[in-house]
């Protein structure tokens, strides 16, 4: 009886206080950061994880608290901001064809390197009429990526003389009108566009592992992703050389503890110098990705750099008004996905405040509980085995005591 009683103190003095209040074991994770800004007025807020967090931070070991250490719920999003400007360029006429029963225009908008996007195309005309166009937009001459069909009319006292565009780097516009018309194309407006915000990570050749696969003659390369950054896309520099190869790209699976596919797809360079591809597929936070080279008979071509390009997150929480010295915790590889509701009941219309993000700052007393990984699974392993040896003790003692009462 003492022992169990021994055995039950001893448990609830490794119980931390987190398990019986809403708060949080701060010292399990190794850095901080002060959330700054709050003014101590209720509502929703969201703060933007800058790029030390994205790179030093997991999936899911970020963590809100207040001044008491209370654990504030949140979640977690992709965050987006407008990326562009606003304005007009004029677009430059490189064709045009005028025939009794139709008029056709090429246009070449001038490239836009910003993240604008055009939005409006003005069109006028030499006199009264009402017309209907064939609008095709694209990136190159003759290769069409969108066709529709407008109309716009110019009279005395009213005209109707925009056009809308749509879709990204358009370069060239291509216009057929019904009937014969001479038009005249003032300006293209451009506007910004609302697009997710982004961070590179790069890694160096000493950080890419690449093998010969000597069945199959396959270039097999691992890229590490250590801390399990949301990657929706990778950039691949190759050495100087002329190639055209077969490429798979994986991502691992931690449930499955295997790798599977994102894409395969052909890359091309027909000069001899240096190339970039870009493999986008959907935002994973696999922990290595696999990309495999199919030489064929060729030579195996070099990886001179890899780029994770990682989804910048926001974290969007409610705050009453009471709180204060708000801080974000990170750094702890073990941590497990925070259960919170939050996202369930958050109104999408509500307009959020944003705060910002301090200095990182070191978490001087950073120590692992025994009840939290990695410590727990030893603590669960050398019970484990005492449990064992504590059965085979006392299956031993019966044994032995059932001998000695046999007559």
């Amino acid at each position: 009886m003492k022992i169990k009683l021994l055995c039950i103190s001893i448990l609830f003095t490794l119980l931390p206080a987190s398990l019986w209040a809403q708060n949080l074991r701060t010292r399990s994770y190794q850095h901080f950061k002060a959330i700054e800004g709050f003014k101590g007025t209720p509502g929703y807020y969201a703060v933007k994880l800058d790029a030390e967090v994205s790179r030093m931070a997991g999936a899911y070991d970020v963590r809100i608290t207040d001044g008491e250490e209370k654990a504030i719920p949140f979640f977690r999003r992709e965050s987006v901001s407008l990326k562009g400007t606003q304005g007009q360029a004029a677009p430059k006429v490189i064709f045009s064809e005028r025939k009794k029963d139709y008029s056709i225009y090429i246009l070449q908008l001038p490239r836009l390197l910003d993240g604008s996007r055009y939005n409006t195309l003005l069109v006028d005309a030499d006199k009264e009429a009402e017309i209907t166009i064939q609008i095709s937009t694209g990136r190159e001459v003759d290769v069409w990526q969108s066709s529709d069909e407008v109309q716009v009319y110019f009279y005395r006292n009213q005209k109707k003389n925009s056009i809308n565009l749509s879709g990204d780097d358009l370069q060239y516009i291509r216009l057929k009108t019904t009937g014969a018309h001479n038009l005249s194309f003032p300006a293209v407006t451009y506007q910004p566009v609302l697009r997710s915000d982004e961070i590179i990570q790069t890694l160096q050749q000493d950080k890419i592992s690449c093998e010969q696969d000597s069945d199959t003659g396959n270039t097999v390369c691992i890229f590490e992703n250590e801390n399990l950054s949301s990657v929706k896309k990778l950039n691949i520099q190759f050495e100087k050389s002329k190639f055209s190869r077969m490429v798979i790209l994986q991502a691992f699976d931690n449930e499955t503890k295997s790798f599977h596919d994102l894409l395969s797809t052909d890359i091309l360079n027909q000069k001899e110098q240096e190339a970039e591809y870009s493999f986008g597929f959907r935002v994973t936070n696999s922990p290595r990705y696999k990309f495999i080279i199919e030489n064929g008979d060729n030579s195996p071509l070099i990886i001179k750099e890899v780029q994770f390009i990682i989804s910048v997150e926001e974290l969007v929480f409610d705050l009453t008004g009471s709180e204060s010295d708000l801080r974000i915790y990170f750094g702890n590889r073990y941590a497990f996905a925070p259960d919170f509701d939050l996202r369930e009941v958050f109104p999408e219309e509500t307009k959020l405040q944003y705060l910002t993000l301090g200095g990182i700052q070191t978490n001087q007393s950073f120590s692992y509980s025994l009840l939290e990984p990695p410590l727990s699974v030893w603590v669960i392993r050398v019970l484990f085995y005492l449990g064992l040896l504590t059965i085979a003790f006392f299956t031993y003692k019966i044994t032995k005591q059932n001998k000695v009462e046999k007559p």
